[in-house]
């Protein structure tokens, strides 16, 4: 009877830990390196563009969802993603949070100094606009995002450490896997807000609709505008110093009366 008791116990042990975690940001590092580098060089060099992108993310983020979620399940036997949503009602409550933390992102990005190294790449990613490519960036990377860092880190993490410090590791982890410091900024912010629909929701579903908002703004806004996106000053981009005020300006108060609002109804409807 000990045994058995020992046994159901060792199958229900929370997955990952923090430093589980920092080792799989490690092996992501090294999928990238290996995958973006010799691997691309030989044996995707002659592949049309617009599938090289769902390859190598495939062989890098795909394989780290692959390996977390079969680890995660030999672990804690009974886990399993939540997609359920309780109220699609606060779904356009969602989009427009989602717009207003991207307006946000516009400006905190293009506040950074950025490299011309780092700018030829990002034109490089907007001037792919194959059908695979776009499919990739819109659907397959928030849903296995957030499979990965909401559905298991950040669950995981819920499971043995308090809301604040999961929500916060869980999306300094996020923002750092994006391995660049103008993708960290955004990641991070947008990972605490994630986070906290996730913490106080569970569903995964959610979690991957506002990912969803952010990387198709983020793609269509990068082709439609590729320089000003890329070149433009904040206040350049924004139409002068006035307008960024007021856009900066309206979009926080958007995101902080969202946000409460949100709070009201969860408190109302939702179990944490």
């Amino acid at each position: 009877m000990n045994d058995k008791v020992k046994f159901i116990e060792r199958k229900s042990k929370p997955f990952p830990t923090i430093g589980q975690s920092i080792w799989v940001v490690v092996l992501l590092f090294i999928l990238i390196i290996i995958v973006y580098g010799p691997f691309k060089a030989v044996f995707l060099k002659h592949i049309n563009r617009d599938i090289q992108f769902p390859i190598l993310y495939l062989l890098t983020f795909g394989l780290i969802l692959l390996y977390l979620y079969r680890k995660w399940k030999k672990e804690d036997s009974g886990a399993k993603f939540n997609f359920k949503i309780q109220n699609y009602r606060i779904l356009p409550i969602l989009l427009v949070v989602a717009t207003a933390i991207f307006i946000v992102n516009i400006f905190i990005i293009s506040s950074i100094p950025m490299s011309d190294s780092m700018k030829e790449y990002l034109r490089e990613i907007f001037e792919q606009t194959g059908i695979f490519t776009l499919l990739t960036a819109v659907i397959i990377v928030p849903i296995f995002e957030e499979l990965i860092f909401r559905g298991i880190i950040l669950d995981g993490f819920l499971k043995q450490y308090s809301p604040i410090k999961s929500i916060i590791i869980s999306s300094l982890i996020f923002g750092i896997v994006h391995f660049n410091p103008w993708q960290f900024a955004i990641a991070f912010l947008g990972g605490l807000f994630i986070g906290w629909i996730y913490y106080k929701t569970q569903s995964v579903s959610l979690a991957i609709f506002i990912h969803f908002i952010n990387n198709a703004t983020g793609t269509l806004g990068g082709i439609f505008d590729e320089e000003n996106y890329i070149d433009a000053t904040p206040i350049e981009m924004f139409g002068g110093m006035t307008n960024s005020i007021l856009l900066i300006t309206t979009a926080i108060i958007i995101i902080i009366t969202t946000i409460y609002y949100l709070n009201e109804i969860f408190s109302k409807e939702y179990s944490t």
